[in-house]
């Protein structure tokens, strides 16, 4: 089983005062605009039902971004996007897919269309943070039910839940399914501002090179799959 994650990021514009719940989305989102370097760590963890507390995975992850590049790893994989392209790099498969340059923002949720989705915008006030819940109608083509983010007084992203809505089966025993709504958990431990490629983890040339209309894997990955998903 892996896990299944979204990558999302914050920056600090102030205290700012915020009514709703929809007041608090906004000024979060407008933390992130023009941020030109940034690294943020986090944690996922996955759980099995909305209220379970047993992990049934965890893994770290750590977001960079500088200007229009941007580097994603959690756990065994890797997603680079510049120069036109985005690498992804899965090294427990051993393969390395290179396709059209994908977005680059920190953010994975597409809000203008969570928001279409949503039934219910609601906030919930705690003693040192804020909670956002959002619930999402039943049926449409969005893998969540409820997200709840929790954020700060400055409207820094402290923790993401993302409650599934489709049970998945958490057995091993493949005779005996243990079909249950997954649960997953991003806390956000680290956030960097003025972060520097100094390993140059955004150059593309250190992952897969261009001979023409060819692709040629670096050294480092010669015992590595390739495959070209770009259109011709």
């Amino acid at each position: 089983m892996k896990i299944l994650f979204i990558g999302w990021i914050c920056f600090s514009i102030g205290f700012v005062n915020a009514q709703t719940g929809e007041d608090y989305l906004k000024l979060m989102q407008a933390n992130y605009k023009d941020v030109n370097a940034m690294q943020i760590n986090m944690q996922y963890t996955l759980y099995k039902g909305y209220d379970g507390q047993a992990v049934i995975e965890e893994y770290k992850s750590v977001y960079n971004k500088l200007g229009n590049a941007s580097y994603r790893k959690i756990n065994r994989t890797e997603i680079i996007n510049n120069e036109g392209v985005q690498v992804k790099i899965n090294h427990d498969q051993k393969v390395i897919l290179v396709s059209e340059l994908r977005s680059t923002e920190a953010i994975d949720i597409d809000f203008s269309q969570i928001l279409k989705r949503c039934e219910s915008i609601s906030l919930s006030q705690k003693s040192n943070h804020s909670v956002v819940h959002l619930d999402l109608k039943v049926g449409q083509d969005i893998p969540y039910t409820r997200i709840s983010i929790e954020v700060n007084s400055k409207f820094l992203i402290q923790k993401v839940t993302l409650y599934y809505a489709t049970k998945i089966n958490f057995s091993n025993d493949y005779l005996n399914k243990d079909l249950d709504f997954p649960k997953l958990v991003i806390q956000y431990n680290e956030f960097k501002q003025k972060w520097k490629d100094q390993d140059e983890i955004l150059t593309i040339k250190n992952y897969v090179k261009f001979k023409g209309s060819q692709l040629v894997l670096n050294e480092r990955y010669t015992n590595y799959q390739i495959i070209d998903l770009r259109r011709n």
